[in-house]
């Protein structure tokens, strides 16, 4: 029982932290205003993404290159239609 918890908190926790880490993206987009274009943002967003996820994900990095793997690819390319405009229309 007592794992559960942990692993419910531990959750809770994560998505607490992955609210505050895009807020505060939000915050910096609406203070830079039109000064940079969205996908400057969005590769900037990108690398600091890459430097802090790729050390937890190097072993699995194998698996994303594979084709089979469509449904992530269509959610990656969703996820980066919507992380534009998101952008776009804070700057507005």
């Amino acid at each position: 029982m007592n794992d559960v918890l942990s692993k419910r908190g531990a959750g809770i926790a994560c998505g607490l932290f992955s609210g505050l880490c895009f807020a505060t993206l939000n915050v910096i987009v609406k203070a830079k205003g039109t000064a940079l274009n969205p996908l400057e943002l969005m590769f900037a967003r990108g690398i600091t993404g890459v430097v802090f996820i790729f050390p937890f994900a190097r072993n699995s990095l194998h698996h994303l290159l594979e084709w089979r793997n469509y449904s992530l690819w269509i959610r990656f390319i969703s996820g980066f239609i919507t992380i534009f405009a998101i952008f776009y229309n804070i700057q507005i």
